[in-house]
Order: structure tokens, then C-alpha cells, then sequence
């Protein structure tokens, strides 16, 4: 190899490094949107299930577990295992799988979740990327999304003991994931946040 050839390989590699150092996409969790999209969504907040319990980001992530297992019809035995073993392999005390069990049942009774089982087409633990501009990217993952008369539905489950207090945030979330839907799919969509 030349002088001049080596010169040319090691320019090109320099070039090829301190490209790929830079992040192509900027890319945001729908749930830490600082902005809304810009198309206009329809996002409704409906009553809180639960009234009293555990709370914190293990049992959040305990009830979202289990609801994302369990069958849309199951009836309790089926819960309650479902919950007994996700609160193992989470850490979570039997107190925290037993509020889970209540949570996961009377979520399933709600009216919302009767139009899921309905559906023809439905996801749980849906993920949905979607390209903003030309170098940001937004990500995230839908507890419960499914088709109704030619539209989206979303469904969001919240454990906080207090949903107003983040319910800006919340609202941000469930745009970016019925404006995600909507652009990558050409589908209207409509979003739920239940608190369980």
C-alpha cells in the first residue's frame, strides 16, 4: 500500500469514527415528551378503579405485568398465579401480589376492557416508534391498543395513587401514542388513561 493510500484510509477512518460518534436521531419516550404532537387527539381520563394500597414503580410494573400475561377473560385462579409468579420474579412482597390480583380483576370488569375482548384485533405491550422531523424519533410502548369500527383504541393503565398530580405528562403520552398509531397505520385512534 502507498504513502498516499494509507493517507487517504486513515483520513476516511477519522471521518467514519467521528460520524458515527454523533447520535443520528434524537429520540424521546412518549411517556418524558416535553411537547405534545401536533395533530389534534383525543386522550380521556377515566375514573380511578382502585382506592387504597401499594404503590411505587415495582407494584406499577407488578399490575403491568400480570396484565400484560393474563388472558383478557380470566377468571381469578388464573390472576392470582399470574400475579403470584411476576411478583417473584419482580421481588414483590405477597401483600403487594394480593393488590395486584384486586387491581388486575376489577381492570378486566371495566367496560373498556369488554370492548378488547370484542375486538378482532388487539396488542398488549404494543411498541410503537415513530419518526417526528427529519432526525427525531419517538418511542414507546402501549399497554392495550385495539381496532373498533375502523379506529384505534388505546388504553393506558396508571397505578399512581394520584394520577392529577402527572396528569400532564400522561395526557403527552397518550397523544404521541394515538398520534403514533394514527400516522404509522392511516387509522383514527382515541386514548384511555384507567387508573387501577
Amino acid at each position: 500500500m502507498s504513502s498516499a493510500a494509507y493517507q487517504a484510509w486513515r483520513e476516511q477512518r477519522a471521518k467514519t469514527i467521528d460520524d458515527a460518534a454523533r447520535p443520528q436521531f434524537a429520540v424521546f419516550l412518549a411517556s418524558q415528551a416535553a411537547d405534545a404532537p401536533s395533530d389534534p387527539v383525543v386522550v380521556e381520563f377515566l375514573p380511578a378503579l382502585a382506592v387504597s394500597g401499594p404503590s411505587g414503580r415495582r407494584f406499577g410494573a407488578l399490575v403491568h405485568a400480570v396484565l400484560r400475561d393474563v388472558p383478557l377473560d380470566a377468571d381469578g385462579a388464573t390472576i392470582r398465579q399470574w400475579a403470584q409468579l411476576n411478583a417473584r420474579i419482580l421481588g414483590a412482597p405477597s401483600d403487594e401480589a394480593e393488590a395486584a390480583c384486586v387491581r388486575v380483576e376489577a381492570a378486566l370488569r371495566h367496560p373498556l376492557l369488554d370492548r378488547a375482548r370484542a375486538a378482532e384485533r388487539k396488542h398488549r405491550e404494543y411498541p410503537v416508534m415513530l419518526r417526528i422531523e427529519e432526525a427525531r424519533l419517538m418511542e414507546g410502548i402501549l399497554d392495550l391498543a385495539f381496532v373498533e369500527d375502523g379506529s384505534w383504541v388505546i388504553v393506558d393503565f396508571k397505578t399512581d395513587a394520584d394520577i392529577s398530580s402527572h396528569q400532564v405528562q400522561y395526557q403527552r403520552q397518550l397523544q404521541w401514542y394515538a398520534s403514533a398509531l394514527s400516522r404509522l397505520t392511516g387509522l383514527p385512534a382515541r386514548a384511555y388513561l384507567l387508573g387501577v
